[in-house]
């Protein structure tokens, strides 16, 4: 190309619009809803190499073609614009209900409890009152304050005085945990939402929207924080006005992976009404668990070692020595439990996901004559490896005891079975129920899981945890991301490694920013 040709096509239109265009959806995949000017600005010069004079009036040609809309200074792709006005609409227009707190329902309570052998303080008692009361409503808390107790109190109620409701989960991991703690079904909400796929291309959609919503009395969401805005839009389309809504979730948890930071927008908004659960009420596993969380919270350190052995601590600075510790810890948990998961911070180095999955593969299942392994990229899969789906797949079949069924999702962990090179199938069994035989092609939707990450494990608990804490990135080191980790821990938690990367974690309380207007449309 002429160097003329080539100036010209570095301050071509088409190639700025589509410049602004990715840096927005860039923006959009690192959780943000927007880009104020002054960042999108920057980010566009970097990306396309010109200067501002030469971007600017492609966002303003943009603007008036209603590709982006500007609100102030802040620049959304309209799409992500009309998604959070359309959830902060949807919201008040569901809240606007009035519903009335009967005696009937009093009484129903009162039963439910009695049924469950739990009294309930004054603020979870609250917390029913006021998802029987609103048209919206939202209840939050860390673990061991109660939110699986109301769920169980609110869906008795229900069946009580003949109310019919769903439960939802954005996870199929949190969805599983649901339904096996209220002995109710539960799905995720894209199954609740009836997921499609049309067109050549099979494009998503959802067959429940506005035209075709949800028919039940109530919906209740839980894993409310893993909620993004877009998946909210969805939901709030298949919402009909008189549907009770009731989402519960743990705000102080990581934010969700898409955009937007949804729980934490409707409870500071303070349109919609929110009980925040404090207390601690978890101790029938006789774990301490949930109050060490809970210091962690309020950026406390805990104390390391408690009486109960819930928190073992353990100060090893050489990542192969983290490994050996890691490795007899598992031998020894293995001898009284199953359910055990390696969590840590990130994705690279010594103590990162990739490092510690080839070598716990290694440890745990090596290579030997006749065990089948296919390489696959930059991993290699072996019969009897523990690994995890990595995306949601709606249409995948598997078959379990009690027929077939579709679907697996994204955080799903399973053991894979079979490496079968003449029909080119790699055989999974997820939960030790569902079957599901994925073509080499689909290879992709799978890693080793032997270690995972603390994003990956949301919405997900384990009877023990070990947490490797050694050469983390200094971005990593956040209390919300140690918070969210810590919770995911039922009996017993192990943490190897610097004292003071722990300490960091703890004293950080500066989440990594977001930018979303959600909050303010609500007041708006």
């Amino acid at each position: 190309m002429e160097n003329d040709d080539f100036g010209e096509y570095m301050q071509s239109d088409s190639r700025i619009c589509a410049g602004i265009r990715y840096v927005l959806g860039r923006g959009k995949s690192s959780g943000h809803s927007f880009l104020p000017m002054g960042i999108l600005l920057l980010s566009c010069r970097k990306v396309l190499g010109i200067d501002d004079s030469l971007i600017e009036p492609q966002i303003d040609v943009m603007l008036d073609e209603k590709i982006l809309t500007a609100v102030e200074e802040c620049i959304y792709l309209t799409e992500m614009h009309k998604a959070e006005k359309y959830v902060a609409d949807k919201i008040k227009k569901l809240f606007s209900m009035n519903f009335t707190y009967s005696e009937k329902i009093e009484y129903a309570l009162v039963k439910c409890l009695d049924e469950l052998h739990v009294d309930f303080d004054e603020i979870q008692t609250q917390a029913c009152i006021s998802a029987f009361s609103n048209g919206v409503s939202v209840i939050s808390g860390g673990p061991g304050t109660g939110k699986t107790t109301i769920i169980k109190a609110l869906i008795g109620v229900f069946e009580k005085i003949g109310k019919s409701y769903r439960m939802a989960a954005p996870t199929g991991r949190a969805a599983k945990k649901m339904q096996e703690s209220s002995g109710r079904n539960a799905k995720t909400i894209h199954r609740l939402l009836e997921i499609d796929f049309i067109g050549d291309e099979g494009e998503m959609q959802f067959s429940r929207n506005e035209i075709n919503p949800i028919d039940t009395d109530v919906v209740i969401i839980d894993e409310m924080s893993m909620v993004d805005i877009e998946l909210m839009q969805s939901l709030m389309k298949a919402v009909k006005a008189g549907t009770r809504l009731i989402l519960i979730g743990d705000v102080d948890q990581l934010p969700a992976v898409g955009p937007g930071k949804v729980l934490h927008d409707i409870i500071e908004s303070g349109v919609v009404e929110c009980t925040i659960l404090k207390n601690i009420y978890r101790q029938e596993t006789g774990s301490s668990i949930p109050m060490l969380a809970r210091d962690i919270n309020n950026g406390m350190m805990p104390d390391l070692n408690p009486d109960d052995g819930s928190l073992i601590f353990i100060e090893e600075r050489n990542s192969r020595n983290i490994f050996t510790r890691m490795t007899e810890i598992i031998m020894k948990e293995m001898k009284t439990s199953q359910d055990i998961q390696v969590i840590t911070p990130g994705k690279k180095g010594d103590t990162g996901t990739i490092n510690l999955n080839v070598m716990m593969q290694n440890a745990f299942n090596p290579e030997k004559p006749g065990k089948h392994e296919k390489k696959y990229s930059n991993r290699t899969f072996r019969e009897g490896d523990k690994v995890m789906q990595i995306k949601n797949n709606y249409e995948i079949i598997y078959t379990c005891y009690y027929g077939e069924g579709t679907g697996i999702y994204n955080g799903d962990i399973g053991f894979l079975e079979e490496i079968d090179f003449t029909s080119e199938k790699i055989t999974v069994v997820f939960d030790n129920e569902k079957t599901v035989c994925y073509d080499y092609s689909e290879a992709d939707q799978l890693e080793t899981a032997y270690a995972i990450t603390v994003h990956k494990s949301q919405g997900s608990e384990y009877d023990v945890v070990i947490m490797p804490l050694y050469g983390v990135n200094k971005l990593l080191q956040n209390r919300n991301l140690l918070y969210t980790a810590v919770s995911r821990a039922v009996k017993r938690l192990y943490i190897i490694g610097s004292k003071e990367v722990l300490i960091s974690m703890i004293s950080n309380d500066n989440k990594k920013p977001r930018y979303s207007g959600l909050k303010e449309m609500f007041i708006g």
